[in-house]
């Protein structure tokens, strides 16, 4: 429960796992100031991309677009070599969704699934572009991605990355 990992964080404040379990859970009950002051806290502690990638989709979920988008130039600007990240591209994709850019949601998404090896990141990429295309109106590009995902997870014996998302679309 919450009380547990805050217990862990007021017995070490540096302690990342109870951090981040502190804000995965205000994620999940819809409390994104509180999720984005825990994985600010997570940043100063362990300063990691990814962490600075949550801190963005929080803001996002909160409806600050601007600064999320500022965090992400601010990756691009300062180490562009990590927006061939794919996780850096799968955030992006969801901040520009947020944001009501689907093709831009949809270009992230795709770029993210090509520039990983990863099997369980390109289903998850493809699974996002399918959303992304779903959502706008494109039917034929969300079958193909939707095929594209599943002929993966047949052929390499790899479960779905999002499987919420994989369940919603494959209905």
């Amino acid at each position: 429960s919450i009380d547990a990992y805050k217990a862990a964080f007021d017995l070490d404040s540096t302690n990342t796992i109870a951090l981040n379990q502190v804000a995965m859970l205000a994620t999940d009950r819809g409390d994104y100031d509180t999720a984005t002051a825990y994985y600010r806290r997570e940043y100063q502690v362990e300063p990691i991309m990814l962490t600075r990638l949550k801190i963005a989709s929080m803001l996002a979920y909160a409806g600050k677009l601007d600064s999320a988008m500022a965090i992400l130039d601010s990756i691009t600007t300062k180490t562009p070599a990590d927006t061939l990240d794919p996780f850096y591209q799968f955030f992006l994709g969801g901040t520009l969704y947020a944001d009501g850019d689907l093709s831009g949601a949809l270009r992230a998404a795709v770029t993210g699934e090509k520039v990983t090896d990863k099997v369980t990141h390109k289903i998850g990429g493809l699974q996002a572009a399918a959303g992304y295309a779903l959502a706008a109106g494109m039917p034929d590009s969300t079958a193909r991605f939707m095929a594209k995902a599943e002929s993966l997870k047949a052929t390499q014996g790899s479960d779905a990355a999002f499987p919420d998302l994989y369940r919603a679309l494959s209905n």
